[in-house]
């Protein structure tokens, strides 16, 4: 093991069924603000989302052109909506949409 000043956790050895749990006490007298796993990108996961303690969000304007995707951040899209008939008059609303990263789908 190198030698560091940082606080060494004990191993863990776990398989399957066998010792599935690791708990592990820091203290931290600042206070952790954010929690991430895997902030490399090195792991294969199918929901990266959840791999932070706040969840990343992006709130923007919804100008219907289609950029490439963050699959790092939860996209959220605002745009205003101002229509009439004739029994209300005029409406206004704003009409929120959301998605994260496009997957394709292949037909046949």
């Amino acid at each position: 093991m190198k030698d560091t000043k940082a606080q060494v956790l004990p191993r863990w050895i776990g398989f399957d069924d066998t010792r599935r749990d690791y708990t592990a006490h820091v203290d931290v007298p600042t206070g952790i603000a954010q929690v991430t796993i895997d902030p490399t990108n090195r792991l294969a996961d199918a929901y990266k989302l959840n791999d932070h303690l706040h969840m990343p969000l992006e709130l923007t304007f919804d100008h219907h052109i289609w950029n490439q995707p963050d699959r790092r951040t939860y996209e959220a899209f605002v745009r205003p909506d101002l229509w009439w008939n004739g029994y209300d008059g005029v409406k206004a609303a704003s009409t929120p949409t959301a998605a994260t990263y496009a997957t394709s789908t292949a037909s046949a």
